[in-house]
């Protein structure tokens, strides 16, 4: 729990699949740490957030210049908060607009690439142990409404921790669905 990530994105979709995104991100121990390091000058921010928070969900994103950033919240703790828009949020199948739950490459591809395992996996240290809670609020576009969702459930990893994925709709506003994952 000392390591992390807390990330919410409000998501506002566009009838052609692009859209914009609000995000808010606070971090703690290594993950924190790499933010100071990354968002230390003003003007890299913008670039540093769509590369390194960013691209790897959305094929296409433009980060706004004015990214808020305090790396001093205490205990190593920071926050960071921007805007961006990409023209990928949501893709076409037919009439309907589908909304990606996850990033476009894996855990597994990432630390175990080879089809038949030899040696076991260990996690990096800046994985292990650690938390990454991403919390999605997707407001569908004007006269669209959200129709089957993702049943969501929980996986126990055992030494690989566990991962859980809930999806429901905002009783307040039949156009957003909240995903926790």
């Amino acid at each position: 729990d000392d390591h992390g990530s807390d990330v919410t994105w409000s998501m506002t979709l566009k009838n052609g699949g692009g859209g914009d995104i609000a995000g808010e991100e606070h971090h703690t121990g290594d993950s924190a740490f790499f933010l100071r390091t990354g968002l230390k000058e003003p003007d890299a921010r913008a670039q540093y957030v769509e590369d390194n928070m960013l691209s790897g969900w959305f094929s296409t994103v433009r980060v706004d210049k004015d990214v808020s950033f305090d790396g001093d919240l205490g205990g190593g703790q920071v926050r960071v908060k921007y805007k961006a828009h990409s023209d990928s949020l949501a893709r076409r199948e037919g009439h309907d607009l589908v909304v990606p739950l996850s990033p476009s490459w894996t855990f597994t591809s990432a630390l175990a690439p080879l089809v038949t395992r030899t040696l076991p996996v260990v996690l990096p240290p800046q994985l292990a142990p650690n938390h990454q809670t991403h919390t999605l609020r997707i407001t569908a576009p004007p006269g669209m409404k959200w129709i089957e969702t993702a049943p969501g459930g929980e996986v126990n990893g055992g030494e690989f921790g566990r991962a859980s994925l809930e999806v429901r709709r905002d009783p307040r506003d039949a156009r957003v669905l909240v995903v926790t994952r």
